[in-house]
């Protein structure tokens, strides 16, 4: 007794050499190699077997989950028809499917010289499909590790078999020699990403682009070697403007981010273009974007917090809006001019925000490195400074300017509306009356801010600004600087260049390096 083995076997199939042999049971079949050295020292020395007999005389090799009706071994390569009606062959724990057959069929044998596998059906047909002994050669040379013999048979190989035997050495787990035999750019795109081989993805990119490759090459190129260059590269041709949103934003680049903003609300990407403007306090073309997506109610709540100079604007264009739909909820919209009570400190606000916009007019954004200093005055209640006498009041002139950077923005949407009601034109003609009585109410409203800030300048507005706030921003400036120079706080970003090579050389330097760095 060899090896006692618990299955209910219907064939038993042995290699012409003898190592290999296949249980063929009713569900499935079983691939055992044989030990027959071990065998041999056994029998030759008269140990004592068991019961089970010898334990290690076979090694499991493989289980297969199909019902073998026929079986051929060639060399290590087992040729097998299953009750599927599929031809396949196993071979170094793969099965591989040479043809579907359209009938029930029964394997005769392969002829090597003439590299076809011969079958017949029940009416005696002999059917021959096509089987390289060239690549079988190669496969059993692959499986018994023999590589130096397997480059050899690939030289006899035509070439269209090439990528058949990529998919297999990508099963047995060689994917350097995957890529090398493949021919396929897509399999060679995949294994190259899954070697991290980022030049040979790149050229495979380059040859045959695709927004998804190059999404994944941005990706790779992250997080293997933080190439920054070639992220941002992959990333605009891959439009993959949420990446290119937590780049910019990561390094601070206020370049990349106008940029972006541009691109994206060309492409229609409208929330990452907002969050674009938003970054860069571009707070008009916020509003107009809200207005160009349909977003009216948006933009005259982001009016009212950022810029209540707009709101009278965005009002009429809201009731405009809702008109259409509800006659009674647009009449419903108060308008700050004719109930002020429930607008509280809305001139002293339309005030604090042009004095903001001179102030950023006069610092521009400040850079990321800026922002420990500039945080501490960010609590800073404008209100009350304007209450206070602190910041000068708006002229006529500045309550009507508006300055905003021009941006390309989706054209707004268009829909086809019923004709109006006599009821909603008479809407309408409500809210053009009310926009013709804003300017007549300027003064006035300007005359109440005077009159709670008895203190302020009535002068040149610009003028009032700069002796009010030039201390604050040369003292911004000092905290900025260290030196109490007056420095740049609005350089313009660093490029990626710029970055790589300075994130590579702060390694190497001291702690007075790099304060003189970043400075």
């Amino acid at each position: 007794l060899i090896r006692r083995i618990r299955v209910i076997p219907k064939k038993i199939f042995w290699s012409e050499t003898g190592d290999l042999c296949v249980i063929a049971c009713k569900a499935s079949f079983y691939v055992l190699r044989y030990n027959r050295d071990l065998v041999g020292k056994y029998l030759n020395e008269g140990v004592e077997i068991g019961d089970n007999g010898i334990e290690k005389s076979f090694d499991f090799e493989q289980s297969v989950q199909e019902s073998i009706v026929t079986g051929h071994f060639v060399g290590d390569c087992f040729i097998y028809t299953n009750a599927s009606q599929r031809l396949c062959y196993f071979i170094g724990g793969q099965t591989i499917i040479l043809a579907h057959l359209d009938r029930p069929m029964f394997l005769l044998g392969y002829l090597t010289r003439e590299n076809r596998v011969y079958l017949m059906d029940k009416q005696y047909n002999v059917i021959s499909f096509n089987l390289l002994m060239s690549v079988l050669i190669y496969q059993i040379a692959i499986v018994r590790k023999d590589f130096e013999q397997a480059e050899l048979c690939l030289e006899k190989i035509p070439a269209d078999q090439h990528n058949k035997l990529a998919r297999f050495l990508e099963g047995q787990e060689l994917k350097e020699l995957a890529l090398k035999v493949s021919r396929d750019p897509d399999h060679r795109f995949d294994l190259a990403l899954q070697l991290k081989k980022l030049d040979v993805v790149r050229s495979i990119v380059t040859a045959h682009p695709s927004e998804a490759k190059w999404k994944q090459l941005g990706d790779l190129a992250l997080m293997e070697s933080f190439d920054l260059k070639l992220t941002e590269e992959c990333f605009e041709k891959a439009k993959d403007y949420g990446g290119l949103l937590l780049l910019y934003t990561s390094l601070g680049s206020q370049e990349g981010i106008e940029r972006l903003a541009a691109e994206a609300a060309k492409a229609g990407q409208s929330n990452v273009a907002f969050i674009c403007l938003y970054l860069l306090n571009r707070v008009n073309d916020c509003i107009k974007l809200l207005c160009a997506n349909d977003r009216i109610p948006e933009a005259a709540f982001m009016s009212r917090t950022y810029k209540p100079t707009e709101t009278k604007d965005i009002l009429v264009k809201w009731k405009e809006h809702l008109a259409k739909v509800s006659a009674k909820a647009a009449e419903a919209l108060a308008d700050p001019d004719q109930y002020p009570d429930v607008f509280p400190n809305f001139p002293a606000g339309c005030n604090a925000q042009l004095a903001m916009e001179k102030a950023t007019e006069k610092t521009g954004l400040l850079p990321a490195r800026a922002y420990l200093e500039a945080k501490k005055r960010f609590g800073i209640d404008v209100i009350a400074e304007m209450k206070a006498g602190r910041l000068p009041v708006a002229s006529k002139e500045d309550m009507k300017a508006s300055p905003s950077t021009d941006v390309e923005l989706p054209p707004p949407k268009v829909s086809e509306e019923p004709a109006p009601t006599q009821q909603q034109q008479g809407a309408t003609e409500a809210a053009n009356e009310v926009k013709e009585k804003q300017s007549s109410q300027e003064m006035s409203v300007e005359e109440e801010v005077l009159a709670t800030n008895p203190e302020v300048p009535t002068g040149d507005f610009d003028d009032a600004l700069d002796e009010n706030l030039d201390e604050e921003l040369e003292g911004l400036n000092d905290d900025i600087t260290g030196n109490g120079e007056e420095g740049d706080i609005n350089a313009g970003t660093p490029s990626l260049d710029e970055l790589n090579k300075t994130l590579a050389d702060l390694d190497n330097e001291d702690d007075e390096d790099i304060d003189a760095l970043l400075a």
